[in-house]
């Protein structure tokens, strides 16, 4: 069932991230948003290419997904500076 397959962990951060795209592209900021949102606190993380996908320009100047682009670049640059690297910034996602 679905459900079990939602429940399936990176499996199920990758249908989540589909069905964001999917939504986005139909237009449905909000059904967008709540897959993004699921795939981020499941992850904990998400993938930078995930903020420059194309199918996601249409809520790119959504609020929500600005609030959590930003929570994603503060994750990613805690773990860049663990390592040592330099944080990333907002001109990346240009």
């Amino acid at each position: 069932s679905i459900d079990t397959y939602r429940a399936g962990g990176s499996a199920s951060v990758g249908r989540d991230l589909d069905d964001a795209r999917y939504w986005s592209i139909k237009g449905d900021a909000d059904e967008s948003m709540n897959f993004l949102e699921k795939a981020f606190t499941a992850r904990g993380l998400l993938a930078v290419a995930v903020f420059r996908d194309r199918a996601f320009d249409h809520i790119e100047s959504d609020s929500r997904y600005l609030a959590l682009r930003d929570r994603n670049l503060g994750r990613i640059n805690e773990e860049r500076a663990v390592l040592g690297l330099n944080p990333l910034t907002e001109e990346f996602f240009q």
